[in-house]
């Protein structure tokens, strides 16, 4: 199934767009100059869109931004390249703070899973509705709804359209390799604590050794001066008589 084939018909009203607001604030819409057909232009997105979400959208496609946060090479989330970075330049570009706690936060909220790179020093964050070039699937992704709180919000697919099957086969999928990716995130860094361990239990035995023999090393000169010495003694009374 192509990409292009999933329309806005699956998304459902969304009755929170002032999403993402700080201290009671609604974030302002930014003004960023691009092609309206372009994936950066937040009014091409379709209204039921959270704002959060349509600024995230933009800030990842940005392609002046790939330095510093861009898409996963799979496509299936994005990475933040440099944390610095973003939080001095891209976050007050886009909102009325720079707190990359709060960012995160809102992440959250939006129910991302947050990984780390094993080969660099990178945070990664995936969402299974959260995909390049499928901006279609945007208006799924919801806020967490607090316990308690009514869930009839949650987005389903127009059961009477032609494409329902496809979609739902579509978000089963998104959603076992999500879980999968989750379980193999859990394995992996169960085995860099245990590698942390083996680490640590081979330099305290480093240590151990480096004693032993500077132990060792002390009684054989010790033994050396001795048997010099009653040598020597010896010796010495032998020419005496």
């Amino acid at each position: 199934m192509k990409r292009s084939q999933i329309k806005n018909e699956y998304a459902e009203e969304d009755p929170c767009l002032e999403e993402n607001v700080e201290n009671g604030e609604e974030m302002p819409i930014i003004s960023v100059v691009v092609n309206p057909d372009s994936p950066q232009n937040i009014n091409a997105l379709s209204s039921n869109v959270p704002l959060f979400i349509k600024k995230l959208w933009i800030i990842v496609n940005d392609e002046s931004n790939k330095e510093i946060i861009s898409w996963n090479s799979s496509g299936d989330g994005f990475e933040m390249h440099d944390q610095l970075g973003f939080i001095s330049q891209t976050l007050p570009k886009y909102f009325k703070h720079n707190q990359l706690s709060s960012f995160v936060r809102q992440l959250n909220l939006y129910g991302f899973h947050k990984s780390q790179s094993i080969e660099r020093d990178e945070f990664q964050f995936t969402h299974p509705f959260f995909l390049k070039d499928v901006p279609q699937l945007l208006p799924l992704i919801k806020r967490k709804v607090p316990s308690g709180r009514s869930q009839s919000t949650k987005p389903t697919p127009n059961e009477n359209s032609p494409h329902a099957p496809i979609v739902q086969e579509l978000v089963g999928t998104i959603k076992n390799i999500t879980d999968k990716s989750d379980a193999i995130a859990t394995d992996m860094s169960k085995l860099r604590q245990e590698n942390a361990a083996l680490w640590r239990e081979m330099n305290t035995l480093r240590l151990k050794y480096s004693k032993q023999t500077k132990i060792i090393n002390k009684l054989i000169h010790f033994l050396i001066a001795y048997m010099q010495k009653h040598h020597n003694s010896r010796k010495g009374g032998r020419t005496s008589m």
